[in-house]
């Protein structure tokens, strides 16, 4: 259905994000898609940029990144009953280490993850020391991770929050007006139920991962984001954009601040696993 080969899966996200956007960004920004340049290296993570990328979990050179997992995350992985899903999960975590390892200098398999007092997970400094870009002038990179059946969507920011998600569209028949009226609020209902069914299937996936992008960016549960959306409540608004990711996908960005640019790659384990050290 995704073609991840192809640059114009994210020449169509990148289009519509910027889209979505409040205020006009830098004029020079521009999406990097497609595949890596011949000397493929990571781009550095600056202040106002955002990095986002899409891994294809069933491709196998993926596997190998399982090794870098924590004991900790195995016995998470164990939890998960259905094995395909299972696997992975285990394989969009590799994908989530290999990324932060690259960023920040660190083995992958030494990193080691927190939790806010909201269980948002971040990123602790690792035993093996920090690459000199993060030792004692820049915080952390950010970072959000969502998967949905073959594909993962990783977010990296390097100042303040972020939330991610992803869903593909379920095989079986859902009535997604029943179900925003549960979650989205009744604006958003009422939006759905005025649509055509095949748009409607659409553009529910599409409110739905907004909802969660936001939800995860700001750390809270739907139940708050959606008391927030309605209400006004909540410590702040993030800004948020949707993804056009074809039919019968959707997915979605959040952030603490707007973007000053938006960088959207595919994840090509062939060109950057040799630099991941695994």
């Amino acid at each position: 259905m995704i073609d991840t080969r192809s640059g114009r899966l994210w020449r169509r996200a990148y289009s519509a994000a910027m889209a979505s956007r409040t205020r006009p960004l830098d004029p020079g920004s521009t999406a990097c898609v497609g595949s890596w340049p011949a000397r493929p290296r990571l781009p550095e993570l600056s202040a106002g940029q955002v990095h986002v990328w899409l891994a294809q979990l069933d491709d196998e050179n993926v596997a190998q990144l399982v090794a870098a997992l924590s004991p900790d995350e195995h016995k998470r992985a164990a939890r998960v009953l259905d094995q395909r899903k299972r696997t992975r999960w285990m394989r969009a975590h590799g994908v989530l280490r290999a990324l932060l390892g690259l960023y920040t200098g660190l083995d992958a398999s030494v990193l080691r993850f927190g939790e806010e007092a909201n269980g948002k997970p971040r990123l602790l400094p690792g035993d093996g020391g920090l690459t000199a870009a993060y030792e004692g002038t820049q915080t952390l990179p950010s970072f959000n991770i969502s998967h949905s059946g073959s594909l993962a969507l990783l977010a990296f920011t390097a100042d303040g929050e972020v939330g991610v998600d992803i869903e593909l569209s379920a095989h079986r028949a859902i009535d997604e007006a029943a179900v925003a009226g549960r979650v989205l609020g009744e604006r958003e209902t009422e939006r759905l139920r005025a649509l055509e069914p095949a748009r409607r299937r659409q553009e529910f996936l599409r409110a739905w991962t907004r909802q969660e992008a936001r939800a995860k960016c700001t750390g809270a549960g739907l139940a708050l984001a959606r008391a927030g959306q309605e209400r006004g409540a909540g410590r702040w608004e993030p800004w948020s954009a949707s993804l056009d990711m074809g039919p019968g996908c959707a997915a979605s960005l959040a952030l603490e601040h707007e973007p000053g640019r938006l960088h959207c790659w595919n994840w090509n384990p062939a060109r950057l696993l040799p630099f991941c050290g695994l």
